[in-house]
């Protein structure tokens, strides 16, 4: 299992420093904060990867 950690604060997404986050096909997401106790899922079947209709 891979991930990349957010370390500071995200403007887009207003993800939290400390996260752990990874996409991949087809436009699955994740996301784990421990220290602010936030978990976040997302599946959709569709392709592309960041489909805009998935991303909006």
């Amino acid at each position: 299992m891979a991930g990349l950690v957010i370390d500071k604060k995200l403007p887009l997404s207003h993800s939290p420093a400390g996260t752990v986050t990874c996409n991949g096909m087809p436009n699955v997401v994740w996301a784990v904060n421990e220290m602010e106790g936030l978990v976040m899922l997302f599946m959709a079947q569709l392709l592309p990867v960041d489909d805009e209709r998935a991303v909006d």
